[in-house]
Formats: C-alpha cells, structure tokens, sequence
C-alpha cells in the first residue's frame, strides 16, 4: 500500500471512531495490550521532557511513563505490555530526529526497567514484529480486548496560538463575509482550513520523514487491527476522576485492505550472555554503575577515542557518583551554560547514548530480573552533567570521591584488557552552582476571605490566612468589580434568589399569591384561583387544559401497560387496597390484616388462646360453641366446597373423555397443564389438608407421564433419542412430584415402578409407604400400567441421567419457607432482606437477574402507604423505559384513599415530562438527574424533603456510568434516608459495601450487603455458524413445525459452549459468576478423571456416585453448587499450575466447537446492504442479515421463542428487521405464487366476497312470525360465522410470521397502534407488527417501545431487536437472547445485563444464550470475563458546592440544607476506591469557594450572586457553565448585541453567538490531521476573556497546591508511581514544593503554565483530576474542534453532520437535543434574572411549543434585555432547523 492509500484508509477509521469510557463503558477489568514503543511515543512527546541540547533528563521521562501506567492501575486496568523492535523508532516524537540517539537510548532503559518489575496480572514482552508467529501466539494466548497503540498525533511541538499569533482583524468588526462571519471567524476558518491544506496528500509528501514515520504507524494498527483486535487511541486518552476517556476505533466497521501475515520464527538474535567479552564490572557496582562502566570502556576504546571524550568521561564519572549521593531536589540547579559548552556536552550524551542502547540491546546487563534493574532508570541526569561541565561540583564529598575512584577504576581496568592505557582524573572543582535545598517560589494569590456558620466548623481545621481587605485586579480584567466593602454580601454583585424551578423559569409555587401583575402575558398561576384572586387569562386556560389532556391520555396509556405486566406464575399483578391504619388501633380494626407486614421480633411468637363467648380463655381441648350465624356460615361453606369437589371432578371427566379422542399428544400435554394451573389456585396451603383437587392434581401427572412416554416411546422407534430425552426429563419431573404427593395411591405408585423398571434406573423416593398408600383407582380408564413392552433402558444410572438431563427440573429450594410477609416462600436470602427492611435500615443487595429481587423494592414500598399518608420512598432508576415501567407496577399493585384531594400512591419526574405531582405523592419513581435537583432544591428544604423515608436505587452499578455516575455518587452521599442499592453487576461488592457502609454509618444508618451468586436459572450458551454456504442460500420456505420439546443441540449452526472452554487465559482466576450447570459439572469431572495423572489426582470424594449416591434419590440444585464449588476448587488448582493438563482440558471440552478463530471480515453483498462504518443504516455484515433469519427459523422449530436479539447500534437495529421482513415477504410472496391450497382458498375467498356483496345489496330483513325484531337479531348474532369472514389475504401467512395470534387478536393489536402516532403507525416498525417483530431503543417514541414490551410480554411479538438499554431492568422475559454481530458496546457488563433477560424465574426452566456472527475467542472472553469494578468519582465538585450555597441561602439556613452539608463534609471515605483524605477534600472545598468568589458567584458569606442559578442550572456542563459565566459578566456580549433589531446586524450577530457557544458547549476535538471539517476560533475578544478566566483559575488553583503542600507534604517526592521504587541519593531533603521532583529534573522550578501543567506535574500525594478544576482551553493542541453545531446551525442539513462530521447518524438527534436543552437552560436563565413576578412562574419549556402564545415583553430599561433577544433569536433559527428535520 502506499502512503497515501494508508492515509487514506485511516482516516475512513477515524471518522466512525467511538469516544467511550474505557473502565465503565468498555474494559472494565478485562485484559488489553499496550504496544510499548506508542506508549513511549506519547509519553516522550510531553514538552515538559527535557532532551534539548546538552540535557538527557531520563529519569522524568521514565516518571512520565509511570505516571500513565499508574493511571491505568488506579482505575483498576489489566494490561500487558509488548515491544516491537520494528517500531523502535517510533518512540522518536515528532520534530526530534535530532536527538534520536537519547530517545532510542531511553527506550532501550525503560524496557529493560519495565522487565525488571513483577506484575500480578501483567506481562511485558519484547519481539521482533508483529507478524512474528511468536507474537501472534503470545498475544492469542493473553486474549486482548483491544490494542492501545497511538495514531502518531503526538502533541510535541504543537503550536499554541495567542493573541500576538493572532491574523490582528478585529472580530467586532462589521465587516461580514456573505455566510456572516466576523473578521475574526474568517481568520479562524482561514487558519483551519490552511492546517487542513498541510496534511492533505500528494506524491511530494512521499520523501517526507514525518510522514514516512506517520505511515509506518499507521500501517502498524492496520496490522493488529487485521488480527481482530480493535485500537485505542493511546494519544487521545483523558483521566476523569474514575474514568478513562479516548476514542476506539472498531475493526469490525470496515473492509479492511491487508491480508493476514505471518512470519516464522524470527532471526537469532544475541544471547543474553553475549556481552561476555566486556570485562565483568566491580561486583558493588550497581545496574547503573555497571551499564556507565561497560559504555565508557567502549567509547574510549581506540576505535572511538577522541581527544576530548576522556575529560568528558571523567566529568560523567563524577555525575554518576553524585547521582548516588544527592536527593531529586538537590539535582534541582539553575544553570546558564555556553553555546560551546551545551554543544560539546551534547556531542558527548549523544555518543554516550547511542553505545549505551547498543549494550543494552545485546544485553550487557543480562536478563532483566525482578528489582535487578532498580537504579538503571536514573542512568543519567544530562542537566546535572550540563552544570558539572559549566560550573564544576564545588567542593567534593568524601563519598562521592570514593565512588569515582571506585567507577574510574573499573574502567581503567577494562580499557587495560582491551589494550588501552587511560588514567582519569578528578575534575576540579570549579565555583560550582548551590545545591537547593528549599522548594521553588511561585507568587500566591491572597485567600479572598468567607465565613458561613454552616461550613467554617468543617473548614477551620485547615487553618488557611484570609486576607479581608485583598483584591483581585483579575477581577476588574473581566468586567466583575469588588466593593470596598467585601464583608458586605450585597456589595460585591446582584444577590441570587432562587426564584425558579430547575432547567426552566418558572416561578416557585411556594411564594403565594403576587401582589402586582407580572409585565409578561405567559404567567402560570401557582394554585387555583378563590374569591378575589385574577381571573385566569384565555391563553393560561387552554395551557392548562392542555397539560391536562396531555396528563390524561399518558395516565390512560399508563393504564393500559400496567395491565401487560406479569407476576412469576404469569398472571396479571392484583390490586392491594391500602387504606391509612391509625398504629394504635387494635389489630382486629386495621384493614386488610393479611397485608399487613410482621413487626420485628414477633416472627416465632405463640398465637394467643382461643376465648369463649365470656371472653375468658378456652380450657385445652374443649370446644368453643358456634353461634347460630356462624354455624350458618360453615354449613354454607361445606356446601360451597362439595360443589366445588363434584365440579372439578366432573371437568377433569370432560378432559379426559376429550383427550382420548386427540390425535395431537403435545397438544394434550398443554391442556393439561391449563387445567393443572387451574386445579393448584383451589389447592389448600396446608399439604395435610385433605381435598379432592390433591387426587386430580395427581391424576393429571399421570395422565401426563403416560402422554410423555408415548412420546418417548415414538422418538425412539423413529431414531431421535438424544430429542427424546429432554421428553424423559420432563417425565422423571412429573413422576417425582407425583411420587411426593400427600395423596399418593398404590395404583399410581405401581404404574411408576414399573416405568422405572422398565428405563433401567432406579425408582425417585416415594412421600408415603406401605400402609400410608391411599386405596383409590384412576378416574380415568385405561389399561396402561407404566410398560410398553420393549427394551429401551437408559443405559445409564439415575444419577447420571438426571446430571445430564434433568438439570432444568432440579429443586431449586434455597431455604425457602413460608413467610406472612410476602405472597410467596422466600429464600434464606430474601427472609434476610425482609428482616432488614422491617428494621428500618439500609441494605446493599447483589444478586443476579432472575434471582428474585423485585418483591425488595414493593414491599418497602408497602410499608411507606401503610404506615401514614405523608411518608414518601423516591425509586430512582438509570432509564425513562425503566421509570415507567417501575410505575406502571405500581400502578398494578397498590390502590390507595386519601382524605385529602390532590394526593396521589405514585408519580413520574423525568427531565421530559411529568405524571401526577411529585411533591404530593408517596410512591415518587424518578432518575438520578432529577432526584439531585429536587433535593437540592430550596423550595423542597422545608417539607419535601424531611417527607422522604426511603430512596431505592436500582441498578446501582450505573456508578460506573460516565455520563452520570457523578450524579449517583452524590445521590448516595447526599441521601438523607435509609436506602436500598440493587444490582445483579457489581464487580467488586465487598469494595462498594465498605464504601456504603461508611457513608451510611456517617449518616446514622445501619447497612448490610446481602449477596446471593447464585441464578434461578441456568443459562446455557451456543455458537451459532449458519450451515449454508453464500452459494446454497435459497429464498426462505416458511417456518417449520415447532417441537414442544426442543433438542437445541442437534440444530443445523448451534454448537454448545462449555463455561470452562471460555477460561484460556490461565493467569486470571476464575469469575464468581461463572456458573455451571448440572451436565457441566459431570463432563468437567469426567474429562479431568480422564486426564487425571499422578500428579493431579481427582480426589476420590469428588466421584459423583459418591456425592448423590446410588439408590436414586432426587438430585436438588442446592447438592450440585455444592460439589460444583468442589471440582472448581480442583480446578483452580491446574490453572495456577503450567505443568498441569488444563490446556489439554480444555481443548478436550470444547473439541465440538467450530474453529472460529478471528473476527468475521466483511464482504460484499449482491443486493448492495453491505456497509463501510459510515452510519448509512444498511447492514454492515451479510451473516447477520442472512443467517438471522435462519438461527430464528432454527429457534421456532426447537421451541426457544421468543428472543430478544441485541444490537448495538440503534441504525443496525432498524437495518435487521427491515432485513427479516423483507425475507419473510419474499418468501412468502414466492410461496403464495406456487401453492395450490393457498390458490384454492383465495378462489374461495373471491366467491364469498361476491356472494356477500350480493347479499348485502338486499338490505331487508325477513323476522319470523311471531318473534320480535330483537330475538330475530340475536339469532342472527348467535349464527356460526362464515369461515372466510376473518380472513384477510393482506395479513401475513402464520409461517411467515413469527407472531402468536392466539395471544392478542387483530383488535387488540389495533388498539396498541392506534395510541401511536399517526405517522408512527403507518412506519415499517410497526408494520413489522405483523410478522412478530418489534425494535426497542432509547431512539425510538416512548408510546412505540410501551407498545413494544406490551406485545411482548402478551406473547404476541416474539422477537425483538433491541440495543442494551432495555437489558436495564425492563420486564421483558425471553427463552433466549441472541448477540447478533460485534460491537465495542458488547462487554463484560452489557453481556450479563442482556444474557439475564433469558430464563426468567417463574417463567423458563432454562435460558438459552447465542452469540451469532461473534468471533469463538470473543464469546469466551465475555463468558469469563471478570466484571468491571466500580470506581467513584470526585463528587464535590465546583458546581456542587454553588448549589449547596443556594440551598442553604435560598431555604433560609434549613436543617435540610445543613444536613446536607454536613453529610458531605463528614465523610470518612469520600470516593469510592480511594483512601479517606479529609484534609486534602476539605483544602480542596476551600478553594473551591475561593474560585467561586473570584468569579462573583458567591459573597463573603456564601451568599450566592449574579447568574449563579444559570450555572448550577447547567452543572452537567460545569466547565462551559462557568466560562459562560465569564463571558455574560464581561460585557462583551451587551456590546456585540447592539442592534440586534436591525435586520442588517441580526445574521451576524446571531452567527457570532452561536460560534461562542458552539467553542464553550458540547466540544468534540480532532486530531491534527484530521479531514473533519474545523470549527473557526473565538472571536478575539471572547478568547481574552475566556483566557483570562483561565488565568484566574490557574493562579486560585496554584495557590491551593502550595498552600496544600506546604501544610501537609514535608517528605520527600523521590518515589516512582508505578513500580514504587525510591529514587535519588541519600541528601537533604526539605519537601513542601507542590511540583513533582521528578518533573523539577527538566529545569521546570517556577510557576505552572497553565491546569493542564499543574494536574500532570503536581507531585503524587496531591489529589488533583483534571475534571475537578474548572476551566476551558481556548484552543486546542491538536486540530481544533468539530464545527457540527455550527454547520448545523447554518445550513440545517444532518446529512451533512453524518458525512463530513463523522456524527453517527443514530446519535444526530441526541447530540442536536442536548445543545438545545443548552439553549433553553441559558435563555431561560436570562429571563429569570430579567423578569419575575412574585407568586407566579414562567414555564418556558411547557410553552416554547406554542405557536399562540403570547410574545414575551421584556422591559425597556432591562440591563440585558438585548443579550436576551439574541439568544431568543439563536435559539429559534436554531430549533427552526431542529424541528423541520425530526417533526
């Protein structure tokens, strides 16, 4: 390929490259490779690196790399590390060709460091090339998840542009280009497009170094990319808090243009040992000592000797010793050398290096070893030889002078053994330079002084100076001024009143009835009118009647959802009735008692005595006399049940008569089961108590096992018995629970025995014995008495069969017993959890899907209604789609009567709508975002708030989550309840435990972590390869006939996949979740009792004849996880051991499996539904599309519908059932055309179509004499109908279909899509309908995925095609969930969050998961893939504590806010995974408010000011938040608004607005050579203030590192970050200095540049995430910023946003949505500060899509009342667009 082909190429990559979270979204802690020469790449490029002439800074270079690779240890990262000696020369960043030699020579030293250090779960390897058959297969052997490597777009050498650099045109000019660009935005777009101009390609580009360099990079990721593994861009990694941010780029998008290579073993290359013929160094001499001792005896031997090389020796000879001898401080100097002196100093390091790296390739130092290589990594500090040669070293130490001799020495004695004579000598003296011995001094800004009753008791422990009477003439730079008066909270800016409700500017409803009529029309009233209050203008009313109709139509739509959702036995959810108890009424006059929740302590208690009619206890055994009533009421209850006996006997008579009859033995074994169903609801509770319905009950199972042998039987005679088994176990099922039954009779029990008998294998025990056997015939006849007169025995014993078979049926009883509490028999666990609840504290419960965690949330939600009418429980959940499926449950479950109108059991708050008033509610089901509004919110301080008892937080592993885990954190900090935390995914519960734990405890609530591993049901995994060749496909024939018992094994493309297959990778231990079923425990003994040696012996008590016996017992679940845990302890043994036969154990078990080795490449289709990653929507793989079909063809015929089929990709979702459509149409199409019965039929139909509109011109109706017209039309009505009156030739044929009529008929089917949209309803999602398939995605109209679940969980749709959102807790159960292709959303979390929606408790035995289209390697490692741990963020952050000052101001000091407060600043543990570091928080809490005052949000006293609500409005977005902040208080904005009402400055204004806000919100940066189109830089004015902002932060954020540093950091920063070794010699040591020593080595000892500098160069025991200093570069180092927002601004065309911008076409409309809620939150923002009326609120949201409504007045005189109108205007051109594209 050429060079400009690969460039080319790439950039196609990097268009659909994904920016994702590499710890929360992606890895988690799933192994990836770091290729180590793009590592060294980018840590090298760091500028701060010293390598200029005369300097060789190693040891800050090694600190950089550390630095990296302790921030992917931090966040809990598994890696490995290789280098490829190909490549070495990629580690040379741009620009520094000139100091090849060091670079190469550092390479070489931190290899040989990084080999020198012992990781736990990582490797670092050193090959030859990538296509090395060795590299290949060491990587195969590791099993990636991706390869993080760089596109070579290093940062070194960037230019930054400032205002001198600047094209000098003025961007207030009114100059405007005809597309409305100031003068400044042409002279960006000028700059842009000349940076794009640089990087295009052209044939003279060929002999360009860098570019050369840039294509061999690039060439190097298009070869791991070849090899399946998808790229992370190492060079565009970000750290943010827990998270690690950078762009991936998914091999599986595109063709890709090379061939496999691989290359054979590679050359010899030197032995370890070859660096034998250089004289072994001193044995004292350290790895250091020894390398400088081996390059000095090469350079100075006469083949290289120069005149001046020995007097330069002897200067680096007595380097070296110093370097022993003095600390990283002291290394510190100040030096000012001559150009002579820089040149012939770098003359030297140059050679020195180039020898050095020579050595260390040819391995003069040996194999690296564990702690061998401790000092090689400080091997040379060039400043410090720099100044020797500059300065001298002053006087000489005796210790250092010794070791110079000693060094001097060894070379001497080397140069001797190779024939050469040299004599050094000790370099004088010289004036030298001093040591420092103090940290270096930056100017601080003086604390701006603050005090607050609420927060100075937590401060005051720091003890920080305040200056009360300091000035920031910072602040006058930016348009903020202080008063003379900073005490004065008034003085300082306009005081904020928290007068609107969040994200809007409504008014608060609490300020009561205004007492002058606002100066707007659009004013809500905030409550009803009464006498004497204004009447409600025309307009409010119909507002109001609308969000009434709106309330209504959702609350109905609610209704009907509700009505979908199933219990366990699949029935409809029952309403409970709670009425408010009074808590000291006796028992006997609350309601409902059998509700009514057990009070702790009373579990166990003896039930009090009967009493007489007296009232006096009854005397044991005598009998308490019956009333007349009551003796009544028994005699009518006898009656009732012998009525109720004869009828149930006389309907199972009618079955049986029906079922001797049918032909269809499956059919019967379904009506059975129906009147089984019906028979258990009549069954008592007591299993003694007698009852005629236990002699059906068991009547019924032996009429079943009789149907279920002839089955068998046929199976056999016809050559299926691997089929029939799944029959036997179905039969052995219903025997055992026959042979159990209370009422078992000696004639069933023989019929059993002999079935027994005749299988081969022993009888199931049976409950009763010998005289307890019940005499009683069948009542049905038949001369069946369990034979069949031929030999088909098993073959195998009980036991064995039932491990292999009978698995799905076992008894999964884990100490389950009944409970009053609960409708059903709880598990240990779930008694335990009850327990916890009813004691009113918090509990942590992990448990896996399907375990049985839903009763938790609704039986607290049951406590709150029944204790009063006031207490509330918030449900908060991740999704909208979970919200209202949560409340539509509630809605199902509780009805409740309230004596106050208004007050309502639930509602709904989400940022899009409302249901039922969440502040008059008990039940409130809620997200994260909005919970943290509403308790932050002063208005809710007072009443809402204390109202609020618990807060249940389900799926609470979304901490994790990158966009809003922040929002979590702060929730758990900030909860001011007992809570309960759900979740099946938590990768380190006991971790996140001690965190809530400490939280809780700190809040005075008790928590416990109740944890239960273990699934209901097994979930049983299969690879599925489409057995037909491109060349065989044929156009699909129809649905094939279902087998009630599958046999998904024998399946044309389904192979099975045993768990421990998927362990390859022997180093990782195997996963607590990594579950086995019964028939895999037995093969995983039988393999390893086959491969069993002397040295790994099976022990004998593991035999499973030994385990369960031999006499045929029933085997349950809870013996098979026993002795599962047994053989995995056995087996974890073999894998921690390389000479055991795991790897031959594994092979042996999944030997069945095809050899899918590598990711599926892409081909061309002939219909052209091939894509190329660029977001066309059209199906990327021709697997998928052709072989989906197939796999669901295959899923129908073996009974495993329905299926949820998950895509990641919203396009790709569409694209498949579009795709399964169209086959099934073209089938169908092509059947109805060659089918003689469907012909025939639609003859038939044609003829009574005619016959019927013959009919139906004689429109008179004959009535019979003597009858009315009434009885003749009920007659009528009571005809049989015609049987072609139903049929519809346009519906679908029932095998073409995959939708369950019987389920929901055609009514019901309209009646869900008639709620839809009309253009919804007549889209072909929902003509999909018809063929039983159906899209759920976070994309699609929320109406449309309720319609969605409904028909699912109805049973009529019976495949979806979903993305991962809906495997978040939705109620969706399914026999099976198929993986349809790969994605890099496809990981360890969402694979387990998706496979648990299969085999649902109460629903399937077993759950079936295929991964169709998915590389064998991938599959195995999500089966055995650890879960990602959950790593906190930093949670107060800048915005949080300015909410927390309006909280507190605006609520009037409430206990509420102060809670608030306080259970923040007094936590232990702050952040989840980290250690407590109070003093640093709080430090850091302090100057957080010194920003805030800095920036006039905040007074003296926390008092907040200004457009402090705008910001927190926007805290989701803080960094832009604040530089917007800057940019309104500056004024620039009130200048550049003048005229907006002339039509001539309106575009241009308007343009420029939206270039500012395009450059602060929503940012998207590009590489340097990237072809995206650049957004022009801010106008010049905007870029000085928003620099100057910068400038602000950086000096407050300065100031809190040295103040912190010198308070608490007084030892010595000398300690590397990643391999914890202690560097520099043993002098003084001061400490106190907030930079990083090792950093300092480059000569950085004065101010830090700018954030960015300080969180890379602040010393370790600092806490500093970038994400947590506020800030906002003004430009950027790489290529700028993506223009979408503003090209989409000026043209309105997403089809360019997905084409030129590289916006995926499914993220268009979310990306577009966000800038307008942007839009809304500022305009909103204005009005507030502008306008408010007392009493009343301005709803912006509920009325911006009112074409009626009433313009917004804005007085004359308001001071931003210009600004506003902009906005106004920006925002409507831009929602124009907006609306035009997605109406």
């Amino acid at each position: 390929m050429s060079q400009k082909q690969i460039l080319s190429w790439y950039r196609k990559f990097e268009l659909s490259a994904l920016r994702l979270d590499l710890v929360g979204d992606y890895a988690g802690t799933s192994r990836f490779l770091i290729h180590g020469d793009s590592l060294l790449r980018h840590c090298f490029s760091d500028p701060r690196i010293d390598f200029s002439p005369g300097a060789f800074q190693l040891l800050h270079a090694v600190y950089v790399v550390e630095q990296l690779l302790q921030g992917f240890v931090r966040r809990k990262c598994v890696f490995d590390l290789v280098f490829l000696k190909e490549a070495a020369k990629m580690c040379i960043p741009t620009g520094q060709t000139d100091s090849c030699a060091k670079w190469l020579c550092a390479r070489e030293i931190v290899i040989k460091h990084l080999l020198g250090l012992r990781r736990e779960e990582g490797q670092t390897k050193v090959f030859g090339s990538v296509l090395d058959r060795d590299c290949q297969q060491w990587i195969a052997e590791r099993r990636p998840l991706f390869v993080m490597a760089t596109d070579g777009n290093d940062s070194r050498g960037a230019a930054v542009v400032s205002d001198d650099e600047d094209s000098g045109k003025d961007s207030d000019s009114d100059d405007a280009s005809e597309h409305g660009l100031s003068g400044d935005e042409q002279s960006g777009a000028g700059e842009a497009g000349a940076a794009a101009g640089d990087s295009d390609d052209s044939d003279a580009d060929e002999g360009n170094p860098e570019k050369v360099a840039l294509c061999r990079i690039r060439l190097l990721l298009l070869r791991f990319m070849r090899l399946g593994y998808n790229i992370a861009l190492l060079n565009r990694v970000q750290f943010d808090s827990g998270k690690i941010f950078t762009y991936i780029i998914d091999c599986s998008e595109h063709t890709l243009p090379l061939k496999h290579e691989v290359r054979g073993a590679p050359a010899a290359t030197a032995d370890p040992g070859a660096a034998a013929a250089l004289p072994a160094a001193d044995g004292a001499a350290s790895p250091r000592e020894s390398l400088t001792i081996h390059t000095l005896v090469k350079l100075l031997s006469p083949n290289n000797r120069r005149e001046s090389l020995g007097q330069f020796a002897s200067v680096f000879l007595l380097h070296t010793a110093l370097l022993r001898q003095l600390s990283l401080e002291q290394r510190h100097p100040i030096i000012s050398p001559r150009n002579h002196q820089k040149a012939t100093a770098d003359q030297f390091l140059t050679c020195f290096a180039r020898i050095a790296a020579a050595l260390l390739q040819d391995h003069c130092l040996g194999p690296a070893a564990p702690a061998g290589t401790g000092d090689l990594c400080d091997f040379v500090d060039g400043r410090l030889f720099l100044r020797l040669v500059a300065h001298g070293s002053g006087k000489i130490a005796d210790p250092v002078r010794s070791v110079f001799l000693r060094l001097s020495g060894a070379v001497e004695a080397g140069l001797a053994a190779a024939g050469c004579s040299f004599k050094f000598q000790l370099p004088a003296a010289g004036a030298g330079v001093a040591m420092l011995t103090s940290g270096f001094q930056t100017p601080t800004l003086p604390l701006l002084p603050f005090s607050n009753p609420s927060f100075d008791p937590h401060l005051r422990s720091i003890g920080l100076e305040v200056d009360d009477f300091a000035l920031d003439p910072h602040l006058q730079s930016i348009g903020l001024e202080l008063d003379d008066s900073p005490l004065d909270s008034t003085a300082s800016g306009a005081v904020y009143e928290e007068k609107t409700h969040w994200h809007n500017s409504k008014k608060l409803l609490t300020l009561g009835v205004p007492k002058k009529k606002p100066a707007t029309r659009t004013i809500l009233q905030s409550a009803p009118r009464g006498k004497g209050q204004p009447e409600l203008d025309k307009w409010t009313k119909r507002q109001m009647g609308r969000a009434r109709q709106r309330e209504q139509r959702h609350l109905a739509q609610m209704q009907r959802y509700a009505a979908s959702l199933t219990n366990s036995v699949n029935g409809i959810l029952g309403d409970q009735k709670l009425i408010l108890c009074d808590p000291k009424a006796p028992p006997e006059k609350q309601s409902n008692p059998s509700k009514r929740s057990e009070k702790p302590g009373t579990a166990g208690k003896p039930a009090k005595a009967a009493k007489d009619k007296r009232g006096k206890p009854s005397k044991p055994g005598s009998t308490v006399a019956l009333s007349k009533a009551d003796q009544i009421r028994l005699e009518n209850a006898e009656k009732a049940a012998a009525k109720e006996t004869k009828a149930l006997l006389t309907a199972w008579k009618l079955l049986c008569q029906e079922l001797e009859t049918a032909r269809d033995d499956e059919g019967g074994l379904e009506r059975l089961d129906e009147h089984l169903k019906k028979i258990q609801k009549n069954l008592p509770k007591d299993r003694a108590t007698p009852h005629e319905a236990r002699f059906v009950e068991l009547e019924i199972r032996v009429y079943k096992i009789r149907l279920l042998q002839k089955i068998w039987v046929g199976l056999l005679k016809h050559g299926h018995k691997q089929r029939g088994f799944a029959v036997l176990a179905a039969l052995f099922d219903e025997a055992r629970r026959a042979l159990s039954s209370s009422v078992l009779t000696i004639k069933v029990q023989q019929i059993l025995e002999n079935l027994f008998k005749e299988l081969g294998i022993a009888r199931p025990p049976s409950s009763l014995s010998g005289a307890q056997l019940i005499k009683r015939d069948l009542s049905f006849k038949t001369k069946w008495d369990g034979t069949w007169g031929e030999d088909f025995e098993l073959g195998m014993s009980s036991e064995e069969f039932q491990l292999l078979h009978c698995g799905p049926y076992m008894d999964r009883n884990m100490d389950s017993k009944p409970d009053p509490r609960v409708p059903f028999e709880p598990d240990g666990w779930q008694r335990e959890v009850l327990d916890e609840l009813d004691s009113d504290n918090s509990v942590f419960v992990v448990a896996p899907t399907s375990a049985g965690k839903t009763f938790i949330s609704f039986h607290a939600m049951e406590k709150v209604l029944k204790a009063d009418d006031d207490g509330l429980l918030v449900y908060v959940a991740p999704t909208k789609a979970l919200v209202n499926q949560i409340a539509a449950e509630v809605i199902s479950r509780f009805r409740k009567s309230y004596k106050t109108t208004g007050k309502t059991v639930w509602a709904i708050h989400t940022r899009d709508y409302r249901t039922n008033d969440p502040n008059n509610c008990q039940i409130l089901v809620t997200v994260p975002h909005i919970l943290s509004i509403m308790l932050l919110s002063p208005t809710n301080a007072e009443k809402w708030a204390p109202r609020v008892k618990r807060i249940i937080f389900d799926e609470v592993h979304s901490i994790g989550n990158a966009d809003d885990g922040v929002v979590w954190e702060q929730l758990l900090l900030l909860a001011p309840c007992p809570i309960i935390a759900l979740s099946a995914t938590v990768g380190n519960p006991q971790e996140f435990n001690d965190w809530l734990q400490s939280t809780q405890r700190s809040l005075g609530f008790k928590l416990s972590m109740i944890k239960h591993v273990h699934r209901y049901s097994d979930l049983r995994k299969y690879v599925y390869s489409p057995p037909a060749p491109k060349a065989t496909r044929k156009p699909f024939e129809g649905l094939q006939k279902c087998e009630k018992f599958g046999y998904m094994e024998g399946a044309p493309g389904l192979q099975t996949i045993h768990p421990v297959t998927s362990l390859v990778d022997a180093s990782q231990e195997i996963p607590d979740d990594l579950a086995l079923e019964p028939r895999d425990c037995l093969m995983l003994y039988k393999c390893m009792k086959e491969l069993e040696t002397e040295d790994y012996r099976i022990p004998v008590h593991l035999d499973y004849h030994r385990v369960f016996g031999s006499s045929g017992e029933v085997i349950k679940k809870a013996e098979v996880i026993i002795w599962e845990a047994e053989l995995k302890a056995v087996l974890k043994q073999w894998m921690q051991d390389g000479k055991s036969p795991f790897k031959t154990l594994t092979a042996k078990l999944g030997s069945r499996l095809p050899t899918i080795k590598e990711a599926p490449q892409r081909a061309e289709t002939d219909d052209g539904d091939n894509l190329s990653g660029d977001g066309s929507g059209k199906l990327k793989d021709p697997l998928v599309k052709w072989g989906t079909l197939q796999l669901l063809d295959t899923l129908h015929t073996e009974n495993a519908l329905p299926a949820l089929i998950f895509s990641y990709d919203r396009e790709l979702c569409a694209s498949l059932c579009a795709s399964l459509c169209k086959q099934l149409e073209q089938g169908e199409k092509e059947w109805r055309a060659r089918d003689p019965h469907w012909r025939n039929k639609m003859e038939k139909w044609e003829a009574w179509k005619k016959a019927k509109a013959s009919r139906g011109s004689r429109k008179t109706t004959v009535i019979p004499q003597g009858q009315t017209k009434a009885d003749a039309m009920m007659e009528l009505a009571q005809d049989e109908p015609d049987a072609l009156q139903s049929f519809d030739p346009a519906d679908p044929s029932p095998q073409f279909s995959f939708a369950d009529t019987k389920k929901c008929s055609k009514a019901e089917l309209e009646a869900e899509i008639e709620i839809l949209d009309p253009e919804l309803a007549a889209s072909p999602v929902v003509k999909a309908f018809q063929r039983g398939i159906g899209i759920h995605h976070a994309g699609m109209n929320r109406r449309y995925r309720q319609a969605v679940e409904t028909l699912f969980r109805k049973g009529y749709l019976r495949v979806v095609i979903a993305t991962g959102t809906l495997a978040l807790g939705i109620n969706m159960p399914c026999k099976t969930v198929i993986f349809a292709g790969d994605s890099v959303y496809l990981t360890a979390l969402n694979f387990r969050q998706a496979a648990g929606r299969a085999g649902r408790r109460g629903f399937d035995l077993l759950g079936n998961v295929v991964f169709h289209n998915i590389a064998l390697p991938k599959a195995q490692r999500l089966i055995s893939s650890r879960l990602p741990s959950l790593i906190g963020h930093f949670p107060i952050c800048t915005s949080l504590v300015l909410r927390l000052f309006i909280l507190l101001h605006n609520s009037k000091q409430s206990e509420h806010a102060k809670k608030c407060i306080n259970s923040l600043l007094t936590q232990p543990r702050l952040i989840l995974g980290s250690d407590s570091f109070k003093e640093q928080m709080l430090h850091h809490l302090r100057f957080s408010i010194e920003f805030l005052r800095r920036q006039q949000l905040v007074g003296p006293d926390g008092t907040p000011l200004n457009f402090a609500g705008l910001i927190t409005h926007m805290y989701y977005h803080e960094d832009s938040a604040f530089a917007l902040h800057a940019v309104l208080c500056s004024k620039y904005l009130h200048k550049l608004c003048q005229g907006i009402h002339t039509p001539g400055r309106r575009e241009r204004i308007c343009r420029e607005i939206m270039l500012i806000l395009s450059n602060i919100f929503l940012r998207k940066p590009l590489s340097k050579d990237s072809k995206v189109p650049r957004l022009p830089l801010l106008p010049k004015g905007v870029r000085k203030i928003v620099q100057r902002y910068n400038d602000a932060t950086l000096r407050t954020y300065t100031t809190y590192v040295e103040t912190y540093a010198k308070q608490y950091c007084n030892s010595a920063d000398d300690v590397l970050p990643f391999s914890k070794l202690r560097c520099g010699g043993d002098g003084a040591a001061v400490g106190g200095t907030a930079r990083s020593s090792f950093v300092a080595l480059s000569g950085h000892t004065g101010g830090f540049a700018d954030v960015a500098d300080i969180v890379a160069s602040v010393r370790s025991d600092i806490f500093l995430e970038g994400g947590s200093v506020p800030h906002l570069p003004v430009t950027d180092a790489g290529g700028g910023l993506n223009d979408y927002l503003y090209s989409f601004f000026k043209n309105g065309d997403i089809y360019k946003l997905e084409r030129d911008n590289g916006i995926r076409r499914s993220d268009v409309w979310f990306v577009l949505k966000d800038f307008s809620l942007v839009l809304a939150t500022i305009v909103a923002g204005l009005e507030c500060h502008i306008l408010y009326g007392s009493g009343a609120y301005f709803n912006v949201e509920d009325s911006r899509d009112d074409d009626d409504k009433p313009a917004l007045e804005v007085p004359e005189d308001a001071e931003y009342r210009q600004v506003l109108i902009a906005f106004q205007l920006v925002k409507a051109e831009f929602m124009e667009k907006f609306k035009k594209i997605f109406a």
